[in-house]
């Protein structure tokens, strides 16, 4: 291990006086990261998704709701509205993608819940908007029969400067009333302190807003990871033309620490390369990616299969110009496809579900889940595995291609 570490070192130190690799690891992923972040902050197309709603009331203001606030023209132009039977069904079509977010009417409506999926932020900002503006109007409507009710009781002048002060009913006194003032100066009270009649519930409300900036950032960060990660592989392939690896194989010095050498080097500037722009998009626009230690789990996770994945490119190219070529197909095929370029609840449902084949797409969630959602470690668990599903398979692919290199 110290002669891997030893070797790391030596790499890490060469690759930071490359230029190129100062281009690559630093100056393009956060300049571009900037550039697409102050874009997208002006505004965009116009937006429109798909929701679900789930009537457990059955009842006039439920239908006042779906019908009149959900039917409106102005909602129609931003969702299409679809109704499910019952909240499993609904959940469950959200998690497929089918629909951005789903409204939840809760009996005697009592509670709106409002269901969101971390891939689809602003479909479940704009979702939770309504709702909440439909709750401020019934709010407001039930606190003003309440106020009409308490004047007809006590008259207009019962409320002064000072408060609540009644001195009788309307055309009766209080020592003729079948309550004492007392009594009817807590019934005001409580009614004035009364909870409010519609609660409004976010299933998926999180710490921080989902800027451009903590989308954007992790994304073109995980582009240019692939140019990093390739210069490991492709040194090993220039290194068996040259014969290099036959001699090592000679000296005291094992393959496997040449390679995990190399592979940590690479590793190191790539992590470096990410943090990076982590910093620079957090000092610029404010923008959190999220918990600390889940965000560099995360990004760990994601190098991982990168390497990988640029391994088992490069290995089975015949020059260190096809491995370049190949690896930066196969890095702008998955950036696009993983929505490096486009928010994943903005794509349509079927590529949302193909983004779900690349770890750039798995890495996407678990940063949307974070920032969105303000989850830790436990909330990107299954984006983590998926991830290194990726890097696993890309390495056992890999393997019979680095065993040629050594046998050369």
């Amino acid at each position: 291990m110290r002669t891997a570490l030893l070797i790391a070192a030596r790499e890490l130190r060469g690759r930071l006086r490359d230029r190129s690799a100062l281009i690559l690891g630093f100056v393009a992923p956060v300049g571009l990261a900037l550039i697409i972040a102050f874009a997208f902050q002006g505004g965009g197309d116009a937006f429109h998704a798909e929701v679900g709603v789930v009537d457990l009331d059955g009842g006039r203001m439920a239908a006042i709701f779906t019908d009149d606030v959900l039917g409106s023209d102005e909602i129609r132009e931003v969702f299409d509205v679809r109704a499910f039977e019952g909240r499993a069904a609904a959940e469950a079509a959200l998690e497929a993608g089918e629909v951005s977010a789903v409204f939840v009417l809760q009996p005697g409506l009592s509670r709106i819940t409002v269901v969101r999926a971390a891939r689809a932020p602003v479909a479940g900002q704009i979702a939770l908007a309504i709702a909440e503006s439909f709750a401020a109007r019934v709010d407001g409507v039930s606190q003003a029969i309440g106020l009409h009710v308490m004047v007809e009781l006590f008259g207009s002048g019962a409320f002064g400067p000072d408060g609540f002060a009644p001195s009788g009913f309307r055309a009766e006194r209080f020592d003729a009333a079948p309550f004492g003032s007392d009594e009817m100066t807590a019934l005001a009270t409580s009614v004035a302190e009364a909870p409010l009649p519609l609660e409004l519930v976010g299933a998926s409300a999180g710490r921080h807003a989902l800027s451009s900036a903590s989308y954007y950032g992790p994304g073109m960060a995980m582009l240019f990871v692939f140019f990093l990660l390739a210069a490991a592989p492709r040194s090993l392939l220039a290194e068996a033309r040259l014969g290099t690896l036959a001699r090592i194989r000679a000296a005291p010095v094992s393959l496997a620490a040449v390679l995990a050498g190399k592979a940590i080097a690479v590793g190191v500037l790539a992590l470096l390369s990410m943090g990076t722009v982590w910093a620079v998009t957090a000092w610029v626009f404010g923008a959190s990616w999220g918990d600390p230690l889940a965000v560099v789990a995360l990004m760990v996770a994601f190098v991982l299969a990168a390497l990988a994945i640029a391994t088992l490119v490069s290995v089975y190219a015949r020059t260190e110009a096809q491995a370049d070529g190949a690896v930066s197909v196969v890095a702008f095929v998955l950036a696009m496809v993983g929505g490096n370029f486009l928010y994943l609840g903005d794509m349509p449902p079927v590529l949302q579900r193909v983004a779900m084949a690349t770890p750039n797409g798995w890495a996407l969630q678990g940063f949307v889940r974070l920032t969105a959602d303000g989850g830790g470690v436990g909330s990107v668990l299954g984006p983590i595995a998926a991830i290194l599903v990726f890097a696993g398979v890309a390495l056992a692919a890999a393997v019979p291609g680095i065993r040629s290199w050594i046998a050369t």
